[in-house]
């Protein structure tokens, strides 16, 4: 059984990183909490929040009717 070498999971949390911020930021932006932005590093439950994500109500578009395609 082999294991992670230091190097290799510091790169990985780098990159877990760099996923989660600017998922936080358009999460922010749509009037979702942040929080939400830990399921982009789980691999098959992002692709249910995005799901989600896409057929909801926003609730920008709730304070604001116009922003509403």
């Amino acid at each position: 059984m082999r294991f992670f070498t230091p190097v290799q999971l510091a790169v990985a949390v780098v990159l877990a990183i760099l996923a989660i911020i600017p998922s936080v930021m358009i999460l922010r932006r749509l009037g979702y909490s942040g929080w939400w932005a830990i399921l982009a590093a789980i691999s098959p439950i992002n692709i249910i929040g995005l799901w989600i994500l896409a057929f909801l109500k926003w609730p920008v578009e709730k304070t604001h009717p116009t922003a509403a395609r």
